[in-house]
């Protein structure tokens, strides 16, 4: 991130939402970008103020921040925070475990299980994503903690999403037909 802001400047602001932290308010999406300017403006080797980035006469930064359009809850705004992030992945077809290797997993469980109590889930996942993700983070995989090396070697169950974006039935059957080359021990249960 910093060398983007390095090269591109700080062109994606962070965003206030005063339902975060209680009622007192929190940056819903741009801690990471506003933690790397900081980074920037603390590294004696870096001198030169990002593009988007404004200062005084004193030498003090300042970045700009978004206000407005605000969640209308503290469970929708920690929801957007999610999905600012998962968004761009979604889009480009990563899945719900892929996402969630850029969480802290425990607090990204905590947040998920707290987010569906309260019927606020991200729009990058549904219900049952988050019921499954969690029951894995809880479970574990036959006993044993869930993390990447576990998982090498255990039957594990999972449902996938499949888009095919077709015109006709031929079409829709070339694409499932390739899905199950490539998993043959894949079993279709229904198609919506």
């Amino acid at each position: 991130m910093i060398a983007s802001i390095e090269k591109y400047g700080y062109v994606d602001p962070a965003k206030f939402d005063p339902s975060l932290n209680g009622g007192t308010g929190g940056l819903v999406y741009g801690n990471g970008r506003s933690q790397c300017v900081q980074m920037l403006r603390d590294d004696p080797d870096k001198n030169v103020v990002p593009r988007g980035v404004c200062t005084d006469a004193d030498g003090n930064w300042y970045l700009p921040v978004l206000f407005g359009v605000d969640a209308e809850s503290e469970a929708v705004a920690q929801a957007l925070a999610i999905d600012h992030n998962n968004l761009t992945m979604a889009g480009g077809d990563f899945d719900l475990w892929e996402m969630a290797k850029m969480w802290e997993q425990r607090d990204y469980a905590t947040l998920l299980e707290s987010l569906q109590a309260q019927d606020a889930v991200p729009i990058t996942m549904d219900h049952d994503d988050v019921a499954a993700f969690l029951r894995i983070i809880e479970q574990g995989i036959d006993g044993a903690a869930f993390d990447e090396n576990v998982a090498n070697g255990v039957e594990l169950e999972a449902t996938f999403r499949i888009k095919a974006p077709t015109e006709t039935a031929d079409e829709l059957e070339q694409v499932l037909n390739e899905v199950l080359a490539e998993y043959p021990d894949a079993k279709m249960e229904k198609i919506i």
